[in-house]
């Protein structure tokens, strides 16, 4: 792969694998050196929560004791996960239990499951424990859970003792039976099994001894009669009955159980006496009146015996005594409802049945006066007239109920009575004086009625007078007159004040209604209501300035009174009129004499306005320089005197104007004559007036008349104007021809302004001459007459005679002549023709006939008035006439007939109101009797309303009829009528017996219709009243008696004994028929004696009862009752046996009274219903019985907790369902009913995110959120099942929802390009690669689909559809094609795709040697050649191609002093000849060398030629034999002079070192020179200025460079564009790396490329955890800390303590800002310290350049530079893995131009030279740090085995992405990192100029000269990046 990632291929899971050791090999197949390199990775599978936790036992069923203590360990849970960490932690915890919560906790560390309450095995017997295990994985959303369903069965303990719940008494009589069951005892056990079967014992003798009374079953509790009872012997029996478990040992309970004989009632108590007397006051309070006594020879109950009253014979009003038979009265008396009361008094025994026996008693009450006489109807509210004097006006009366003197009543007034106005007779008439209402309008009067008892007591009743108004009094007005002020210009309608009158009367006498008289001009109208006089037309102050008007209030009444009241109105002026000038024009002579001031006319206007309006002001126009007028007069005075040539006719315009506002303004003329001359105007009309007439309603143009003027002499033209009365324009003048004619017709209106005078003006130059026309305006009929009032009122008396005066209408029309000459006529409203206008001009209304009211009381007449122009104009009015009454008809009553009164009626009821007729209008009325008309004065008669009431008592038996007499009159005429009452009779009297009470016996079965008794009453009244009916009371209706209607009580069907009673007491009834009835009662004592004839018969023949099944035991289900006709005590009791279906002996039936009791548990699931047969058996001799059905229906109770039909449901669903789809459905099902069986599902638990919910009702489980099966593949849903109960119960279970994948991925490729190697030698069918895509989806659609869709050479590969394993189906030829290219899709069962282009290079294989182009190569080199001098070259070809056609050269075996070039061939001098000379080298010496020289790939396996060359070293060069000679012994030069020899020293010496400077002269000059003309290139890698200034001790850290995103990176900005060529092509060539000069390697780059990590270093590297920041080492492929790879550089590091160490003490800081120990080593020092070793013996430094020193250094004086392993290996911590290694990972090559290359190859060190120091002084002289010059190592064709290759990516984008940011070197100046030819990481930059801007070479041309300008090479766009780091 191109980037080298590794990427997972299928799911990794770590519990099958939790590691992985890969071993991957990088080749780089584009360098000239192919050099592979492996690396191993260790990978750590990081465990995800993939597994949830797993129970080891599934299900779970436990046992506990329910008597163990709390805290007990009930059950361990255990589960494990196959997780590690967090993840496989696991915490039990409870989700849910049934059928409660709260019983059991656990212990969420180990799974303890232990009890927190006391269990109880009668409450809860079972529990359903859901348990769940859940792992601790630190994302709780990512916790998986297991749950387990545990049962814990509570096992029973005997911790319950019996209990009984039968009762601890019972009752029975002395004359049950032998074996007779008395009781069922019963006692309940809550425990099971033996725990509850209950033994019953007793040690009571009458149940252990023979003889005694009871008898006791051990096992079902039954007690029976063992012999016969006797009351009289003993009453009751205590019995100590024992109930015990079968428990070890048992438990027990006791009970004493009390068994009480009941009597036997035989014989009836019997009365001292039959009659008792006694009389009793009705004032007393309640007390005791007397007592009764009976005895009963019974015992016990049976003898006690009671009393008591019959219930209709008075016990409302008297009570006895039950015990003691004491008669009370309950509360006092009243004599007045009842003078005497019989009661019946019964006494019974307390048998049952009872005995009865009765008496009477007779009580009489006497009177006392307790009622106070009562009013009753007679105080009612009366109206009496004013001005009235009566001697009898009212009669009040009262009744008293109490009797003699206590009734007799006095009457007086005690309030009420202002003034004394009325006063009362003691009979209670009534009288007054004279009234008047406006003193007094209403009486309350007090009236007391008091009887004469002692003391009195007295009744009050109000008695309400209202006096009736009589219209006594007329309107009077608040002021006696009234005045108000109008503008002239006040609008119609507006209110000018308001008359208020007021009148003393009331009602329609005080409504007061308000008119006008006639002097209205038509312009004012009153409100006839509220008074309010408004405007009803405009107001021309100058024709009338004031109105005197009279207004007149009218009253109501039937005659009504009036008065009137002046209004005087003012108007006030307007300044609605002009001045106008007394003439025109005004005319004057003046003499030329006039001095200045001198009065020469007077101009005069008036004005028709008042005051200020009328005050005019004068002013002049024109000629103000020589005439001036006085303002106020008029006067018109010259201002200086006139000159003498003025002698002509002069005219003055002169403005009046008056002081309104707004001011109005007139103009006029002076005419002036100045002068002796006396010119007269040439221009004269022909008429000084005109008079024409024009109709008001001319249409415009109409011509109006004619001026005409002459001018003598002359023909100039004349031209008319009007200068004077032409107001608003309203006539026109033609200019030329003096036409005057109507311009604006609208204006003209007769009635405003009848005639115009209009001032016409004609001029012919300075000529002037003025006419008056008068335009009389003719009338048209154009106005509606309309009344001075709308509405007229008028009165006239009836029966006044014809022709009397009613009204008159008046009209105005403001027209004249016949249009204004009105004519009146009435239009309607004239019923009868009753009215007449009797002048028809001037509106007179006269009656026409005799007028009477009671006919026609009002009139509403309509009265139109019409002008006589035309057409004619009309208006119209109203006139109310109101007809005033007469007393004229005399009062009449209508028949009276006769009156029926009961003699019940009380006083003071109205009997009838005997009202006469009077058809005048509120005829004043009185009534009273005649002389004989009240007989016995019963009645009394209401003076005003004829009301005829009750004054006495009525009492028919006394008197049945009354005649009464009564007149009406209206003071003037009388009326007559009789009135007869007759008494109707009152049920008044009460029927009385012959005898209080009666007593009779009879026997049973006497039949129907026998007569047993006679009996009779008598009653006073007659009629229906006395006609008397018996009845027995309501409380008998149902008896087998009846009475008829004589009196005889008969049988009204067989009789029959009854059980309640052995007697039958009746209530009889005498009740007349009146209304209401009345009736006496008397007691009826019966007594029945019984036939034994009847068996018992049962109340229902089917009995029905519901019991809950949760009763407890001993509960009465229900009562059967049999009843016996036969009801005496032997023959009536009835004992009770259950003879079938009580299966399972649940059911007791109580045989006394029948009860039926559970005395078993019953279970409504088991059985529902019991049918149970009963007997009913008498005692009767033989026993007669019957039988019944109980039907007892077991209800249901909440005793079944629902169940489901599994214990897991397990269902399926897509992922993508939508919200609301069913899963499924899960509905429990309960055995119970109704409520009960109601169940509601909850999800508890199990919900995660809520993805589910359920229907509580049916239990559908829907979808309720977004489901992913890749999330969440499964649900254990937890479902509460609860009952509706008010105790409910639950059930839970699981339901296991599996998701379904569906295919909502497709699949993907890692990369959308993907690029392979392959052998061209590999064989058909060979592997590839296997593709791996990745789809999300699981299961189905996980299953992938390969397959070659694509590509010119799909055809070459062929591939696995499952597995994705691409092998070859072609043979490769490298030389022919190397490259492969195809598209690889795959495809998901889904339908979904994908696909990567996959590029297959070939990798060439070596099939061929390399030939050399000569088989033997001779050349031939100088004995003083100096190092490096080419020699010659060898030269081999390889028809392979690429890696594998790339020639390497080598020699075969070292050589001394020559050295090839592995690229090219070339042969150099690599050491100098003279030590040859002096080691006596032979081949040197002899001249001839030969070496073996190897062509080769370098690859491994290569395969290799050789060819020999033959150096030549030639020894006789000039200078050679010097050399020569100076390397031989002594015997060379011995017969040389040693100042010969001195001299050749010297020049030799001499020579050397001019050579020696020439040499570093051209050396140093081909340098600059070489610098200075090098092409530039891209300077993102040249980030820094290097100069001395900057290489002092300030430059421990270098320098912080800008980071330039636009040079060789991918920026959206800047995209820098890099070719194929510029990225993989540059690594063609040689690079920085070759070394061209010789064949040795730097010892320290061979030494780290001959060492391999060994074997324990590769075991012992722990697995990549794939973390930052953690203690990985996985990329630390080659050294595990500082020390091991310092080793294996051979360096001592305890040696080099001191290269380490700080000399100034202080702490280094490491990347992480934190300071490292004093004493730890630093990388740095230790690599170039072991590179000084390198260098030579002794720290020579051979062949360096004097000039080159290194920088940046650090404190130690050693240089970093970023990129180089120095930079990245740094530190103790880079190098164990503490920092994140993924950048290195990523890290990629970084190129330079291969001009760089070689010059920096040309800068390297001469092997053969010692290393030197040299000082390096900074600007000042000072020097900035002495340090070894050391070159750099040096890189080779040897790739280090030990790092990790990283390829760069062959991506086709125009961009190249960043790698990731580097973990080490963020922090360093230097950014750009230097790479070797063969990709891999070089120990530290080559030469100044290298990406990393090395600092290897000072500046020669001084401090100022700086090595890089970046400045001139930065774009203008460039923008800093805020990160200081540059990537490519």
């Amino acid at each position: 792969m191109a980037k080298g990632e590794i990427y997972t291929i299928r799911t990794l899971d770590f519990e099958d694998t939790p590691s992985y050791h890969l071993r991957v090999e990088a080749v780089d197949y584009n360098a000239v050196d192919v050099q592979p390199s492996i690396v191993d990775v260790y990978i750590d599978v990081k465990d995800a929560n993939d597994n949830a936790p797993v129970f080891s036992e599934k299900p779970v069923v436990c046992h506990v004791a329910e008597d163990a203590p709390v805290n007990t360990v009930v059950f361990t849970f255990m589960a494990k996960d196959r997780d590690s960490g967090d993840n496989g932690k696991v915490r039990y915890s409870i989700v849910d239990a049934a059928p409660e919560s709260g019983h059991f906790a656990i212990n969420p560390v180990n799974g303890e499951l232990s009890s927190v309450r006391q269990l109880n095995f009668e409450h809860i017997h079972q529990f359903t424990l859901f348990v769940a295990a859940t792992d601790q994985a630190k994302d709780v959303e990512k916790q998986k859970q297991t749950i387990v369903t545990a049962t814990v069965v509570v096992d029973d303990a005997n911790d319950h003792a019996p209990r009984f719940v039968s009762p601890s008494d019972v009752r029975i009589r002395e004359d049950e039976p032998v074996e007779f069951v008395v009781i069922q005892i019963l006692a309940l056990d809550a425990d099971s099994n033996e725990y509850g079967d209950i033994v019953y014992e007793s040690v009571a003798p009458e149940i252990t001894a023979k003889d005694g009374v009871f008898l006791l079953d051990v096992s079902t509790g039954i007690l029976s009669i063992r012999r016969p009872l006797n009351y009289e012997h003993s009453s009751s029996y205590v019995l100590n009955i024992t109930a015990s478990d079968k428990g070890r040992p048992p438990k027990k309970a006791s009970q004493l159980l009390t068994v009480h004989v009941d009597d036997v009632n035989d014989n009836t108590p019997h009365f001292s006496r039959d009659k008792y007397a006694v009389e009793v006051a009705e004032n007393l309070a309640p007390a005791a009146l007397l007592t009764v006594s009976a005895t009963d020879a019974d015992a016990g109950q049976n003898g006690q015996v009671e009393y008591s009253l019959l219930p209709a014979s008075g016990e409302a009003l008297f009570s006895i005594h039950k015990t003691s038979g004491q008669i009370r009265t309950t509360k006092q008396l009243d004599r007045e409802s009842q003078a005497t009361h019989v009661l019946t008094v019964y006494a019974s025994d307390r048998g049952s049945p009872p005995r009865v026996s009765a008496c009477t008693v007779l009580v009489t009450v006497g009177d006392a006066n307790d009622h106070s006489p009562e009013f009753l109807g007679s105080c009612i509210a009366l109206n009496i007239p004013e001005n009235t004097e009566m001697p009898f006006v009212h009669t009040v009366a009262a009744s008293d109920k109490d009797a003699g003197r206590n009734g007799q009543i006095r009457y007086s007034i005690t309030a009420g009575n202002i003034g004394n106005t009325f006063n009362i007779d003691v009979n209670g008439q009534l009288s007054s004086r004279r009234i008047d209402r406006e003193s007094v309008a209403r009486y309350d009067l007090e009236i007391t009625a008091q009887d004469h008892g002692k003391p009195p007591r007295s009744a009050t009743c109000m008695l309400s007078i209202d006096i009736t108004d009589l219209n006594d009094n007329a309107p009077v007005f608040m002021q006696s007159s009234y005045s108000a002020e109008l503008s002239e210009a006040t609008p119609v309608g507006t209110s000018v004040l308001a008359v208020t009158a007021r009148d003393a009367d009331t009602w329609q006498n005080a409504e007061v209604m308000y008119s006008l008289g006639e002097a209205t001009d038509g312009l004012f109208s009153i409100d006839n209501g509220t008074g309010v006089i408004t405007t009803t037309g405009r107001f021309d102050r100058e024709r009338k300035g004031s109105f005197r008007l009279e207004v007149t209030a009218t009253d109501g009444g039937h005659v009504p009174q009036s008065q009137s009241v002046p209004v005087l109105v003012t108007i006030l002026d307007e300044n609605d009129n002009a001045p106008v000038m007394t003439q025109f024009p005004f005319t004057a002579e003046v003499a030329l004499s006039v001095q200045a001031g001198q009065e020469l006319v007077q101009v005069q206007a008036t004005d028709l306005d008042r005051g200020n309006n009328a005050r005019l002001t004068y002013s002049l126009v024109d000629h103000i320089d020589m005439f001036v007028i006085n303002k106020d007069t008029g006067y018109i005075m010259a201002t200086r005197a006139f000159a003498p040539q003025i002698d002509d006719l002069l005219y003055i315009t002169v403005k009046a104007t008056d002081n309104g506002n707004p001011a109005l303004s007139s103009i006029g003329i002076v005419e002036l004559q100045v002068g002796p001359n006396q010119r007269r105007s040439r221009l004269t009309f022909q008429q000084t007036n005109y008079t024409a007439g024009v109709t008001e309603n001319a249409q415009r143009g109409t011509q109006v008349t004619h001026v005409r003027a002459e001018l003598l002499p002359g023909s100039r033209l004349i031209k008319y104007q009007f200068v004077s009365g032409n107001v608003d324009d309203v006539f026109s003048i033609h200019s030329t021809t003096g036409q005057i004619s109507v311009a604006v017709p609208s204006a003209l209106d007769r009635e405003k302004i009848p005639a115009v005078h209009l001032v016409v003006e004609a001029s012919a130059g300075d000529e002037h001459a003025y006419a008056h026309v008068w335009v009389m305006l003719q009338d048209e009929n154009d106005n509606t007459p309309f009344f001075m009032h709308q509405h007229y009122y008028a009165f006239v008396y009836e029966g006044d005679p014809k022709g009397t005066y009613v009204a008159r209408v008046a009209a105005l029309d403001d027209d004249v002549d016949e249009n204004a000459q009105l004519t009146y006529i009435i239009e309607s409203g004239n019923d009868d023709r009753a009215f007449v206008i009797d002048s028809p001009q001037i509106g007179i209304v006269k009656t026409s006939i005799q007028l009477d009211r009671e006919i026609q009381g009002f009139y509403t007449l309509i009265v139109r008035t019409i002008d006589s122009g035309f057409p004619r104009r009309s208006a119209t009015c109203v006139l109310y006439i109101k007809v005033l009454d007469r007393n004229d008809n005399q009062p009449t009553f209508p028949p009276q007939g006769r009156v029926r009164l009961s003699e019940g009626s009380s006083i003071g009821m109205t009997v009838k109101v005997a009202t006469a007729n009077d058809v005048d209008l509120y005829p004043n009325l009185t009534y009273s009797f005649l002389l004989d008309g009240n007989p016995g004065n019963m009645f009394s008669l209401d003076r005003f309303t004829g009301r005829v009431s009750l004054a006495k008592s009525l009492d028919r038996e006394i008197e049945d009829q009354y005649t009464v007499k009564i007149q009406a009159s209206d003071s003037t005429n009388t009326a007559e009528t009789t009135l007869t009452v007759l008494v109707t009779d009152e049920n008044d009297n009460t029927p009385q017996f012959l005898e209080p009470f009666f007593e009779c016996e009879v026997m049973e079965l006497t039949p129907a219709g026998a007569t047993i008794l006679s009996i009779r009453a008598d009653d006073n009244d007659i009629g229906e009243n006395a006609r008397i009916t018996y009845e027995l009371g309501p409380e008998h209706a149902d008896s087998s008696f009846a009475i008829s209607d004589e009196g005889d009580l008969i049988t009204s069907k067989e009789i029959r004994f009854h059980q309640e009673r052995t007697s039958v007491q009746l209530a009889l009834t005498a009740t007349d028929h009146g209304r209401p009835a009345r009736f006496a009662t008397a007691g009826v004592l019966v007594r029945i004696r019984d036939r034994n004839n009847n068996s018992p018969k049962f109340t229902e023949n089917e009995y029905r009862a519901t019991i809950s099944e949760d009763t407890v035991p001993g509960k009465t289900v229900l009562q059967v009752t049999a009843k016996d006709a036969d009801q005496s005590e032997e023959n009536s009791h009835v004992v009770y046996y259950i003879t079938g279906g009580n299966i399972g002996q649940v059911f007791q039936i109580v045989s006394g009274s029948g009860d039926v009791v559970l005395v078993k548990p019953v279970d409504r699931e088991r059985l529902s219903t019991y049918r149970l047969s009963v007997l009913a058996q008498d005692r009767g001799h033989p026993p007669t019985n019957s039988t019944s059905i109980i039907v007892v229906k077991v209800s249901d109770s909440n005793d079944n907790a629902p169940t489901f039909n599994q214990t897991i449901y397990e269902t399926t669903v897509q992922e993508n369902v939508p919200k609301g789809t069913k899963v499924a459905q899960i509905q429990a099902t309960d055995l119970d009913l109704d409520e009960n069986a109601k169940i509601r599902h909850y999800i508890t638990s199990g919900n995660i995110g809520d993805k589910f919910a359920i229907n509580p009702i049916d239990g559908v489980i829907s979808v309720n959120g977004d489901l992913d099966h890749e999330q969440q593949s499964e649900y254990r849903l937890i479902i509460k099942a609860v009952d509706g109960g008010k105790r409910p119960l639950s059930t839970i279970t699981e339901v296991l929802v599996k998701i379904e994948d569906v295919n909502e991925f497709p699949p993907v490729f890692p990369y959308s390009s993907m690029e392979f190697f392959v052998p061209e030698d590999t064989k058909l069918g060979s592997r590839v690669f296997t593709a791996q895509a990745v789809d999300n989806d699981t299961g189905v659609f996980g299953d992938l689909h390969y397959s070659i869709t694509n590509g010119a050479d799909k055809s070459k590969f062929s591939i696995d559809s499952k597995t994705g394993e691409v092998t070859t189906a072609h043979r490769f030829d490298f030389e022919r094609q190397n490259v492969f290219r195809f598209v690889l899709s795959v495809k998901d069962p889904g339908g979904q795709s994908a696909a990567s282009e996959i590029v297959i290079n070939l990798l060439s294989v070596d099939e061929y040697a390399p030939n050399f182009m000569e088989p033997e190569y001779k050349f031939e080199v100088p004995g003083n050649a100096n190092v490096g001098t080419v020699i010659g070259q060898v030269q081999a070809t390889d028809p392979d191609s690429g890696i594998h056609g790339v020639i390497r050269y080598q020699f075969s075996d070292p050589s001394e002093y020559f050295a090839i070039s592995p690229t090219n061939g070339l042969i150099t001098v690599k050491k100098s000849f003279e030590g040859a000379f002096a080691r006596r080298k032979r081949d040197i010496r002899s001249g001839n060398v030969v070496l073996i020289v190897q062509a080769t790939t370098g690859q491994h396996r290569s395969k290799i030629s050789e060819t020999v060359v033959q150096i030549k070293v030639d020894m006789a060069c000039p200078g050679c034999s010097l050399a020569y000679l100076h390397a031989t012994d002594g015997s060379a030069t011995a017969g040389t002079s040693p100042l010969v020899i001195g001299l050749v020293c010297g020049f030799g010496v001499l020579i050397i070192i001019l050579i020696v400077i020439g040499f570093v002269f051209l050396r140093l000059k081909g340098k600059r020179k070489k610098q200075a003309t090098q092409r530039p290139f891209d300077l993102s890698f040249d980030t820094s200025n290097i100069n001395e200034s900057n290489m002092g001790s300030q430059m421990s850290i270098p320098p912080t460079i800008p980071n330039f995103n636009n040079y060789g990176i991918a920026s959206t900005t800047h995209p820098l564009n890099l070719s194929q060529s510029e990225v993989s092509h540059q690594s063609q060539s040689s690079g920085r790396g070759s070394v061209e000069e010789g064949d040795m390697e730097d010892e320290e780059i061979r030494m780290i490329n001959s060492t391999p990590p060994t074997q324990n270093q590769l075991s012992n590297t722990p697995p990549d955890s794939g973390l930052n920041n953690d203690d990985d080492t996985q990329s630390d492929v080659s050294v595990q800390n500082t020390q091991q790879y310092l080793a294996n550089l051979g360096i001592d590091t305890s040696k080099l303590h001191q290269a380490g160490h700080n000399p100034d003490g202080s702490r280094k800081c490491n990347d992480d800002g934190n300071s490292s120990d004093d004493h730890s080593v630093d990388v740095h020092d230790l690599i170039y310290s072991q590179l000084n070793d390198v260098d030579g013996v002794g720290g020579s430094s051979a062949g360096r350049d004097s000039t080159n020193t290194f920088g940046p250094s650090d404190d130690s004086g050693h240089f970093t530079v970023p990129g180089s392993l120095s930079s990245i290996v740094h530190s103790e911590e880079e190098l164990t893995g503490s920092y994140n290694w993924d950048y290195l990972l990523n890290w990629g090559p970084q190129f330079q131009p291969l001009a760089h290359v070689f010059a920096d190859i040309a800068r390297l060190k001469d092997e053969t030279q010692n290393g030197k120091k040299v000082s390096v002084m900074g600007k000042g002289k000072h020097p900035v740090n002495s340090v070894k010059t050391t070159p750099p190592p040096l890189l080779t064709s040897v790739a280090p085995k030990t790092i990790a290759p990283v390829a760069l990516s062959q991506r086709k984008s125009q961009y190249i992405s960043a790698p990731p940011r580097s973990p080490i070197s963020h922090d360093q100046s230097f950014t750009s990192t230097a790479m070797s030819p063969n990709f891999q990481p070089c120990l530290s930059p080559l030469a100044t100029r290298s990406p990393s801007v090395s600092p290897m070479v000072k500046p020669r041309n001084g401090p100022e000269a700086t090595s890089l300008q970046l400045a001139s090479h930065i774009p203008s766009s460039y923008s800093p990046s805020s990160e200081p780091e540059l990537h490519i």
